[in-house]
């Protein structure tokens, strides 16, 4: 994980939704078939939007601007096998989650969010479980953050990403679940090996491998503090194998509006190749509903 010593030096301690200022938040996704693709497998979750369709053949943004709520919670989803169906795991996905989140109200904590959303994997994983007996179809990665203006803390299964940009600098706040990383993390093999770029997409958990349908468990953070001026970035692999670090910053950097930052990271994604489907969302903080800091 880069940046790894903020991760942990920077855990909030919980409190109630009473004692939490209410804030307005700034989202936007961007997500694209790509140049190489026939059918877009992504799909996403902002707040209470998600793609309904089968797949998205086309560039599609979607926001929420100006939403007042007690939490916003955002998620991307990027459906596995290249043709088997890729598509329908991640709308399940991102169905069931939004089911669990829409259950949320003012007196929702922290500890409720993180039940909130193991359940929503678990519930996930069954569906799909369930589908695969009429579909050929493996499953899907799934990425989420919940954020209440004060704290987020981020939940993820598989390889699509989650990124802290603050203060100039990009932290990525996930691990990737890879057959890739998993070697280099035991020694197998060095970061530049040939053999990295033949496995790096090979899931090694994902929404959809638990056939128990009990014991799929995803990777959690601590709750960390969201600052002004912080912003959430979450992507699939068709974005930050396309786009370097460096290039993310620049982008980053020069633009302020979600809605931008979105729009031109995916626009680089597509000028170096676009070889994936590209689905990127970021997140921000807005106004304070109660003239706090």
């Amino acid at each position: 994980m880069e940046k790894s010593k903020y991760y942990h030096e920077n855990d909030v301690e919980s409190k109630h939704m009473q004692e939490t200022p209410a804030y307005i938040f700034h989202g936007y996704v961007a997500s694209n078939v790509g140049l190489k693709r026939m059918n877009n497998e992504d799909n996403f979750l902002l707040d209470e939007i998600w793609n309904r369709e089968s797949a998205l053949d086309k560039s599609e943004d979607m926001t929420i601007a100006n939403k007042q709520k007690a939490w916003c919670n955002v998620a991307v989803f990027d459906g596995m096998g290249g043709g088997e169906n890729g598509e329908l795991a991640s709308m399940i996905a991102a169905e069931e989650f939004q089911k669990v989140f829409n259950k949320i109200d003012v007196n929702t904590v922290e500890t409720d969010i993180e039940t909130m959303s193991r359940r929503g994997f678990l519930n996930a994983n069954r569906r799909i479980i369930e589908e695969q007996q009429y579909h050929a179809m493996y499953g899907t990665t799934g990425t989420i953050i919940c954020t209440n203006g004060v704290k987020f803390k981020v939940f993820h299964l598989g390889d699509s990403r989650a990124y802290l940009f603050r203060n100039g600098e990009l932290y990525q706040l996930t691990k990737d679940q890879t057959l890739a990383a998993m070697k280099i993390s035991l020694g197998f093999y060095e970061e530049n090996d040939p053999l990295v770029e033949k496995e790096k997409h090979q899931l090694t958990e994902y929404i959809g491998c638990d056939q128990t349908l009990e014991n799929l468990r995803p990777l959690e953070s601590q709750w960390m503090d969201l600052l002004s001026g912080d912003k959430l970035l979450i992507c699939s692999d068709g974005l930050y194998d396309m786009c370097s670090n460096a290039q993310i910053i620049e982008i980053m950097k020069n633009e302020e509006q979600p809605e931008k930052i979105a729009q031109k990271l995916l626009q680089r994604a597509l000028e170096n190749g676009g070889f994936d489907n590209i689905t990127c969302l970021v997140l921000e903080r807005g106004i304070c509903m109660d003239n706090c800091n």
